[in-house]
């Protein structure tokens, strides 16, 4: 009796240092995560991370598993151990661990609104009485309206890092005019000759717009997993922008100007909350290059408005919503 319990206490202690291995799950993606298995049965296998944590892959998601020590085909053959079922119902368990980050690669379309300043206009437009001689010096005014939207691609290397690429049209506009109105500002005093600060009226509402090409190549660190996951990222802008002053929906211009290329990094925070094949993402994103659009013949024949201080090519902050999908 003494043996045969010694030789079950041997069994049983061979049995335990076997499904204590490490093993190297082989995702179907490509993806290899590693872990302490624990068990499994016809629809997940169950690993334990190094700190502790019990997480479940999906076995459809699998393409191969392998001994982490030997490289051996791992051989698996026992159901749901009792532990993964008490983590469970501890509310412990992490499930979307293995479901949510072995989809490398997402797509995401989003938008967003634009907060920011136009530094220096060439004129306003006249409110009340104008008092003939005066100038009009116009501070520093905000956008009355900018947006944005586009696409972005990201891929992650691993679960906190991801390498990220997106593309994006831009706009901001400003009020100069209103049509049969007037326009009133210290750049209009000075290219007079120091006699009126006035212009008009005009025959259609005049803005002052700046449409933007963006491209950017960055990273991102994600601070969690699981459902909720917050981020930050950096990345590096390339900017192509087109300045005008006119009428945007009329087609008419009283003036254009195009860029080169620029060049800006910005700086993003956000967080994402994934679901099994998507995920929303809420983010706001700081930094664009400036420009010096320069117009000449604006108005008059011979007057010229230059932004010696630099306009931003779209507005610096950004918050915006994001849908993604796995691809």
């Amino acid at each position: 009796m003494g043996k045969l319990l010694l030789i079950l206490c041997t069994i049983v202690s061979m049995v335990s240092v076997a499904l204590a291995k490490d093993i190297n799950v082989i995702m179907k993606n490509g993806e290899m995560i590693t872990g302490q298995y624990i068990g499994i049965n016809s629809s997940v296998i169950f690993l334990k991370n190094s700190g502790g944590k019990v997480s479940q892959i999906k076995m459809d998601t699998v393409s191969d598993i392998f001994d982490a020590e030997t490289g051996a085909k791992f051989a698996t053959g026992i159901k749901e151990p009792a532990e993964a079922g008490s983590i469970k119902n501890q509310g412990d368990l992490d499930t979307n661990t293995s479901t949510a980050h072995s989809k490398k690669t997402m797509l995401f379309v989003f938008g967003a609104l634009h907060s920011g300043l136009v530094t220096y206009l060439p004129c306003k437009p006249l409110e009340g009485t104008y008092v003939p001689g005066s100038a009009y010096t116009i501070g520093a005014q905000p956008y009355d309206f900018a947006w944005g939207a586009g696409f972005g691609i990201e891929y992650k290397l691993t679960n906190s890092l991801a390498v990220c690429f997106d593309g994006s049209l831009n706009s901001w506009e400003k009020l100069l005019a209103k049509e049969n109105g007037y326009g009133v500002g210290a750049w209009v005093w000075e290219q007079s000759g120091y006699n009126d600060a006035i212009i008009g009226p005009f025959s259609m509402d005049t803005t002052y717009y700046m449409d933007t090409t963006t491209m950017k190549l960055g990273g991102k660190y994600f601070a969690s997993e699981g459902t909720l996951q917050p981020w930050i990222g950096a990345s590096l802008g390339i900017y192509r922008w087109r300045a005008t002053i006119g009428n945007r929906e009329e087609g008419k211009k009283y003036s254009e100007i195009s860029s080169d290329l620029s060049f800006a990094p910005s700086f993003q925070i956000g967080i994402d909350f994934v679901f099994d094949e998507f995920a929303i993402r809420i983010f706001s994103d700081y930094g664009t290059a400036t420009a010096n659009p320069y117009f000449e013949n604006l108005f008059r024949d011979g007057w010229t408005f230059e932004t010696s201080g630099g306009e931003h090519v779209e507005g610096p902050f950004k918050f915006g919503l994001a849908l993604g999908m796995s691809i």
